[in-house]
């Protein structure tokens, strides 16, 4: 996942360059490993949406979940 980090990265780097507050992205909620690595490069849950892929996403256990690193929070990471 290197190629993911880097990405990660790079867009920290625009973000803190264009004055934002925050990186924001989504994935789903079956994407475990996704998941685990975006909490491990500090970001963390910030929403959900029970509905964005169909109108049935819990009962397929496929639920979209919202993450943000803060520019903000970053001394107060684990």
């Amino acid at each position: 996942m290197s190629g993911s980090f880097e990405g990660l990265e790079d867009a920290k780097e625009v973000a803190v360059s264009q004055g934002r507050r925050a990186v924001i992205l989504e994935t789903q909620s079956c994407n475990t490993n996704a998941i685990g690595f975006y909490l491990h490069q500090g970001f963390e849950m910030i929403g959900f949406d029970t509905c964005c892929y169909t109108n049935n996403d819990i009962g397929r256990k496929e639920v979209r979940i919202n993450l943000g690193y803060f520019f903000h929070r970053e001394g107060r990471r684990r």
